[in-house]
């Protein structure tokens, strides 16, 4: 009786202890396996979701289009402003150092030195010391400099800077006649932008110093 019952006890021990492997083999094997099928599966999906941030469907591709020509409308304006502001304020500080550099040279060398217009002020001006005192330079008179054309501006001139402006040894602003006399010249120069913006006027006196003021649009006759 007891052989038969350990007998019976090995028996049911090893069957449980086998169906207790195939238990665990086969749960481990379909853990790992939905591990893996989960992995895969995930890695579709965060695949999906690459493609899908990647790209564009047309209703994004016409709103950021939509904002884009609303920044540009807003932007180019405003852009294009500050660029013609920017021109304006460069030609009247240009004008401005020609005057003082046409005035330092004169004083310096004790001569008539002449700043002169080629064709319209905003097409360029040279400076040159004027040994026969007549306001234009003569192919033996000595070149000091030149300015170059300026773009995006106008600049104009009152009756006696219309032309020219020069400079005696003393250092004053005088028109041109003899080495050291003639009539004090003074007036000023309007520089303003092609489109209407704000602009400057160069203001001479008869002592020779010339000072930069900011006018308004208005100003400018725009």
């Amino acid at each position: 009786m007891r052989s038969y019952h350990d007998g019976n006890f090995l028996s049911t021990v090893s069957r449980r202890r086998r169906s207790l492997e195939q238990q665990t083999t086969g749960g481990f094997g379909r853990g790992v396996n939905g591990r893996q099928e989960g992995i895969r599966s995930n890695n579709i999906h965060i695949q999906g979701r690459y493609m899908k941030a990647s790209g564009l469907t047309l209703i994004e591709l016409l709103i950021t289009l939509t904002i884009l020509a609303i920044l540009l409308a807003i932007g180019v304006p405003g852009f294009q402003h500050h660029l013609e502001a920017s021109r304006t304020r460069t030609a009247a500080d240009d004008l401005l150092q020609a005057i003082h550099l046409t005035r330092t040279k004169a004083v310096s060398s004790n001569r008539r030195a002449t700043l002169r217009k080629l064709g319209e002020w905003q097409s360029g001006w040279e400076i040159f010391y004027d040994q026969d005192f007549d306001g234009q330079r003569d192919a033996n008179e000595e070149q000091i400099t030149t300015g170059e054309a300026l773009e995006g501006v106008t600049i104009s001139a009152n009756g006696p800077l219309s032309n020219y402006i020069s400079f005696i040894g003393t250092g004053h602003s005088r028109y041109a006649g003899t080495a050291t006399g003639g009539a004090f010249q003074a007036g000023r120069f309007t520089i303003c932008p092609m489109n209407a913006g704000e602009g400057y006027q160069l203001v001479l006196s008869p002592s020779g110093r010339a000072r930069i003021e900011k006018i308004s649009e208005a100003g400018c006759g725009n």
